[in-house]
């Protein structure tokens, strides 16, 4: 098994990334997002006799001369299916060829269900896993709409029936600026926390495409999670959607 940290192909990341639907922290382009505030970022390549099996970007926290922390968020990017037994070697590889000096504390938190066999199994649980609703999106309209909450229905349709437009826009900062705003007024009010309003817009930049708008952006970030007791409301919310409320496995280390 072979990691390869350098030369890693951006265009066939995100390809893999949307072939998987995997998470926005696994994106390039939010890689590059961060990049831009400063954060450093890793990318790996897993190889297994050549081929690529796994794909996993890293957030980096360095102290100085120390030491780092690196996080893999939500990920790897799995390209095959892979046995347990497979995934840790994956693991044990990343962990160990990581190219971070000093004392190094590599995290993975991948993007697995509670109680589901997985490659991290043997290692040490150092976080709980959090909590989302994961909506599934393959069923005809009706569907969808029939498994609303009858509250989340009713405002669905006060919403059709409010005569608003939706207008398709560009990535120009100056087309989507107004929906940051707004959110930032809502973080205030609420006491929300989030992401920087400049993260969006170097986020947006960074794409190679730009089949997520703002607004689709916005909603990725949204399955952070659920919190009945921080975020009640924004909970319930999500809930009503008729998703399923999932568990995740847990940060390892």
């Amino acid at each position: 098994m072979n990691v390869r940290w350098e030369g890693v192909d951006l265009l066939a990341w995100d390809a893999a990334h949307a072939a998987a639907a995997a998470s926005l922290q696994q994106d390039s382009a939010y890689g590059v997002a961060m990049q831009k505030l400063g954060v450093p970022v890793l990318r790996a390549q897993v190889e297994i006799d050549g081929a690529p099996v796994a794909l996993a970007q890293f957030i980096v926290r360095r102290f100085g001369s120390l030491g780092a922390v690196a996080l893999c968020t939500r990920g790897p990017i799995w390209l095959k299916p892979l046995s347990p037994y497979e995934e840790s070697h994956a693991y044990a590889a990343l962990k160990k060829t990581i190219p971070l000096r000093g004392l190094r504390l590599v995290l993975f938190t991948p993007e697995i269900a509670a109680g589901q066999p997985h490659g991290l199994s043997p290692w040490r649980r150092v976080m709980t896993g959090m909590s989302t609703v994961m909506l599934d999106l393959t069923p005809s309209m009706d569907n969808l709409r029939a498994q609303l909450d009858k509250r989340w229905r009713h405002r669905l349709v006060g919403g059709e029936a409010s005569g608003m437009t939706i207008h398709r826009v560009g990535t120009n900062p100056g087309q989507f600026r107004w929906v940051l705003e707004t959110e930032m007024q809502q973080r205030s009010k609420k006491g929300l926390e989030g992401l920087p309003v400049e993260f969006f817009e170097h986020y947006v930049a960074s794409r190679a495409q730009t089949a997520k708008t703002i607004l689709t952006l916005r909603a990725d970030i949204g399955r952070g999670g659920v919190n009945t007791i921080r975020s009640a409301g924004i909970a319930r919310f999500k809930m009503s959607t008729g998703g399923e409320v999932i568990t995740l496995a847990g940060t390892y280390f």
